[in-house]
């Protein structure tokens, strides 16, 4: 287990070290026989108000539980670990021991701490608990970034120099026309704040989208800005849902316009049904019509059936004359 990054604790039911692994020295800072049969609550350390209480609750209930707490090390320095608890149990379900994993979060609360620090001039500025923390010391270049900034990209936390090079490198070439443009408007003092949305190379060779913003927090006794911090948080996730409900209002789009297409040359066909062009059997005497069926019908039923065309039912004049002679004509005087 020595690649881990990890410390790893297991205990008994009464909290007795049992097992002292992956990083466990170097991050408790004490050697394993010294602990090796000791309870943890030997080792001295501190938690957060009010975080304690709970964390020692749960342990006593045999749940999961989760803490971040400041060990002293042997030789007089403080760790900041982000301590998780598991329950173990055998195959019968009774509570045999803790398993215990710790990460060392020193630097990112240190860090965070820098940024809460810095005159309130982040407070505008959301960030989150799995962002990843960078704080940048211009004049000399170096850059100051958290295990999460590290991993996000897949690389350990030891593995990337401190420097803002590392950034440029890993920036993809495409949005570097943006994200070097925006980070140099708030530099000059064009822009309250630095925010760019872009691509950076994870260490698989994929890219990785974040949300980059921060903001300068300390300027020179000329005004020139001397240290710039913020966060970035991985965007990843959302940019492939963006892009894929993209693609479907696009499929969407292009069915619909096949649909309507499809409508107007069935109204177009419909119409050309409906217009009579034709030459019709038409009886010289009773002026019935012969349909396709070879049936004869009124002209006016003819019509209805075939086209769009409606009727008012009148008499004309000379039929008015002819078969109602009794009725006054059109025209005539009283």
């Amino acid at each position: 287990m020595a690649h881990l990054s990890e410390a790893i604790l297991v205990t008994d039911t009464h909290q007795r070290v049992t097992q002292y692994l992956g990083q466990a020295e170097r991050l408790y800072g004490w050697p394993a026989d010294h602990v090796i049969g000791r309870a943890l609550s030997d080792l001295p350390r501190t938690y957060p108000e009010g975080d304690g209480d709970l964390f020692m609750a749960r342990m006593a209930a045999a749940e999961e539980a989760r803490v971040v707490m400041r060990c002293q090390r042997q030789d007089g320095t403080c760790v900041d670990l982000d301590v998780v608890v598991t329950p173990l149990r055998d195959q019968s379900g009774a509570f045999i021991g803790w398993l215990s994993v710790a990460r060392d979060v020193t630097q990112r609360l240190e860090l965070q701490q820098q940024l809460r620090a810095a005159h309130g001039q982040l407070a505008d500025m959301a960030f989150g608990a799995d962002d990843g923390y960078w704080d940048w010391h211009l004049p000399s270049g170096q850059v100051s970034r958290d295990r999460r900034w590290a991993e996000m990209l897949g690389y350990r936390h030891d593995e990337l120099p401190p420097d803002a090079a590392v950034w440029i490198d890993l920036l993809h070439p495409d949005d570097a026309t943006t994200a070097m443009p925006a980070l140099e408007a708030h530099l000059q003092g064009r822009t309250p704040r630095y925010e760019s949305e872009h691509r950076l190379r994870h260490r698989n060779g994929h890219w990785v989208w974040v949300h980059d913003r921060g903001k300068i927090v300390q300027r020179d006794a000329t005004g020139a800005p001397v240290r710039l911090a913020g966060a970035h948080t991985d965007t990843t996730a959302r940019k492939v849902m963006e892009h894929t409900l993209r693609e479907r209002e696009s499929e969407l789009r292009a069915a619909l316009a096949s649909n309507e297409a499809l409508v107007a040359d069935l109204r177009a066909a419909l119409d050309r049904v409906k217009t009579l062009s034709a030459l019709l059997p038409l009886c010289m005497h009773c002026r019935r019509v012969r349909d396709d069926a070879g049936y004869w019908a009124q002209i006016e039923e003819y019509l209805a059936l075939h086209t769009e065309t409606s009727f008012s039912h009148g008499i004309c004049p000379e039929c008015l004359k002819a078969h109602y002679p009794e009725y006054p004509q059109p025209g005539a005087g009283p």
